[in-house]
């Protein structure tokens, strides 16, 4: 039992170097591209296109399209929490039937 326990903390010191490792990385690479943002002198900057809100008839343009996109995209998310519950009960009965004819082999 000693044994394990050294070898599982041998791995999870590693993980955690790793870890810590590509969080650095990611961060000099964050620091990296916000220098390049910054530098950019506003290439990037939003000024030549319209601001959203610009237009007397802007809040009135689409209703229609935004309604009917809210729709489908409520209808797509209880598609997919049905689905989410099919999947659910498939491996619950799945792991419970696993885990009886586990206790059935091993009773014996």
């Amino acid at each position: 039992m000693q044994f394990w326990l050294e070898i599982f903390s041998i791995v999870a010191a590693i993980a955690l170097v790793v870890q810590v490792v590509i969080l650095t990385l990611l961060f000099f690479d964050l620091r990296r591209t916000t220098r390049e943002y910054e530098s950019s002198g506003g290439r990037f900057a939003c000024a030549g296109r319209p601001h959203p809100h610009a237009g007397p008839d802007s809040s009135g343009r689409h209703p229609a399209k935004i309604s009917g996109m809210v729709n489908d995209a409520s209808h797509i998310v209880y598609l997919a929490r049905g689905q989410a519950q099919k999947i659910d009960r498939v491996f619950t009965d799945a792991a419970d039937r696993f885990a009886d004819n586990w206790c059935m082999r091993t009773a014996f």
